[in-house]
């Protein structure tokens, strides 16, 4: 799918009425074809390529069409106003009756949706989280789970649901609750399955409210850094069973998703260990404090790791624009 249509300038996205890109390019070149979106390994959208590349509304556009996994299927054309895909006149008159009575309802959705989003990202912003998620030492994709789930941007069938991609919300585990990200990642009894065989900071925990961002919040002020570090990397193998069991029906029990978390943990840490305390002492000096760039700029900051025993390299670099937000980010190998 997407071989031949280009990203840019073609009618691929289900969004009236240019159902084109509007963003401009950013990270990908212009000629781009949509099947780069695709994560290869999953056959499925590659969420963090989406987000650093358009919008929130494109992104949510994006992620609601479905992709085939059957077959390698050629890209074709065809008229959307009928059942059969070809034209008529008639089915014009409707079609654009639809649309007009889909842009009402989209202009009030947009507009409700931009209060939760604004007020979201504000509470981002004041929050101390937001600064100290993106310094967690772990792997981008880690905290991106985080990330989206304090914005409620993850593909949960409560938001699925909420964009007419699904007409049940309900946990595919307990089959009772509304499959939220606090739901899905916490208090649904096949996460607190897992979160019952960690450490007893987590056994003990109780959050005051349903909310995500509140959960994290009340987390790290409860705990510390490398509980929330724990936190992080349990989610984001949570949330990838979550994903096992509605693609491919295979899932993994607590004990061995809780021993594949720690490993991961511990292979993560011995391959970032520092070679020499110099360097350590070196990012830790005051002529190494970031600083933003001038307005209508980016800076980009990288950092090479080597290690004298194994002839190994690791490269890091981060993208932030003139407000210090995070742009994108890259890790080599």
């Amino acid at each position: 799918m997407g071989v031949k249509a280009g990203i840019w300038g073609e009618k691929w996205i289900p969004i009236p009425n240019t159902f084109m890109i509007q963003t401009q390019p950013r990270f990908m070149s212009t000629t781009a074809r949509v099947r780069e979106l695709v994560d290869t390994d999953t056959n499925w959208w590659d969420f963090q390529c989406l987000s650093v590349n358009f919008d929130t509304e494109e992104v949510r556009a994006i992620a609601s069409i479905l992709i085939s996994g059957v077959g390698n299927n050629p890209d074709v054309r065809v008229w959307r106003g009928t059942d059969f895909r070809m034209f008529f006149v008639r089915s014009a008159y409707h079609l654009a009756m639809e649309l007009e009575h889909r842009s009402k309802l989209e202009c009030s959705r947009r507009m409700e949706e931009s209060e939760i989003w604004r007020e979201c990202s504000r509470r981002m912003e004041e929050s101390e989280i937001w600064r100290v998620l993106w310094q967690l030492q772990m792997p981008n994709s880690d905290k991106n789970v985080l990330w989206r789930g304090c914005h409620n941007i993850l593909p949960t069938r409560d938001n699925l649901l909420k964009r007419k991609i699904l007409t049940d919300s309900r946990c595919p585990f307990c089959g009772i609750e509304i499959e939220a990200a606090t739901h899905i990642l916490w208090s649904c009894p096949s996460a607190s399955d897992v979160w019952g065989t960690r450490e007893v900071f987590f056994q003990k925990f109780h959050s005051s409210g349903a909310d995500f961002l509140q959960l994290v919040e009340e987390m790290y002020k409860k705990g510390d850094v490398e509980m929330l570090t724990v936190f992080a990397r349990q989610s984001k193998n949570i949330w990838m069973r979550r994903n096992g069991v509605i693609h491919v029906e295979a899932f993994t029990n607590p004990n061995d998703l809780v021993r594949i978390t720690n490993q991961v943990m511990v292979d993560f840490s011995q391959a970032n260990l520092s070679t020499t305390p110099t360097v350590r002492q070196e990012r830790m000096a005051p002529s190494s404090i970031w600083t933003k760039p001038v307005v209508g700029s980016f800076k980009i900051n990288w950092d090479v790791g080597f290690n004298l025993d194994t002839d190994k390299f690791g490269m890091r670099i981060v993208i932030r624009d003139s407000n210090g937000r995070f742009v994108a980010a890259h890790t080599v190998p």
